[in-house]
């Protein structure tokens, strides 16, 4: 994977999927073939909450934490992400410079953060060989599919995922994995979102909620698709 994406890199000299930030020396960041590396790889879109990993939250800062845990036991760890924002779409550019940010300027973290530019398909599939497992942690329940995760599945590698858009799908196959008490929750329709304002969805007050899909096992709504 790490010598394919180099030989996509060398085909167009001016970005070529260029690694960013670059080190103290000016140089780009290698990607360490036997480090644990989780994979971003989709838009740059503020519910998709790219930089979530990278924030505290309450008193844990998650990548902050797998480095830590990756380096006590002799071994590395490394981010990458690799997606694109919507011209129009300010929170997305924000989000990347906000993850740039703290690659070039946390001591601990320098090295852990990489960014890969001119995501394509060539890109993608280079990328998810080199993957550990992917991350998709959009803000529920506003993430209608998640296509941009399915490739990961479909390479025989797992993702840390909330359980939003497909995943819920997942749920009846062989991909993912669950807690007991999250899957007796989807099982049965008793679900809740809490969007950023406060307010509770809850699944099982679907007069108010259009839907567009509802699957049902043994009788009870085990997922619902929102409008």
């Amino acid at each position: 994977g790490i010598r394919e994406l180099e030989s996509i890199r060398s085909l167009d000299s001016k970005t070529g999927a260029r690694i960013l930030p670059l080190d103290d020396r000016g140089e780009e960041i290698r990607i360490k073939p036997d480090a644990f590396i989780m994979v971003y790889g989709r838009g740059m879109a503020v519910y998709k909450r790219p930089t979530f990993v990278l924030e505290k939250v309450g008193d844990v800062e998650v990548w902050r934490s797998i480095v830590r845990d990756a380096r006590s036991k002799g071994r590395e760890a490394q981010i990458i992400y690799m997606g694109k924002a919507h011209p129009d779409d300010n929170g997305g550019k924000e989000a990347l410079q906000r993850i740039l940010h703290i690659a070039k300027t946390d001591p601990e973290l320098k090295g852990t953060i990489i960014f890969i530019e001119d995501y394509d398909t060539q890109v993608a599939k280079a990328v998810i060989k080199i993957a550990t497992v992917a991350l998709n942690n959009p803000e529920p329940p506003l993430e209608a599919s998640g296509t941009s995760g399915m490739k990961f599945q479909l390479a025989g590698k797992p993702s840390v995922s909330v359980l939003d858009g497909w995943t819920l799908e997942a749920l009846k196959g062989v991909f993912s994995f669950v807690t007991p008490k999250n899957l007796l929750k989807v099982l049965t329709g008793v679900w809740q979102f809490v969007n950023k304002s406060g307010k509770v969805i809850e699944t099982k007050e679907t007069k108010n909620i259009p839907t567009n899909v509802e699957e049902k096992i043994d009788g009870h709504v085990a997922y619902e698709c929102l409008d």
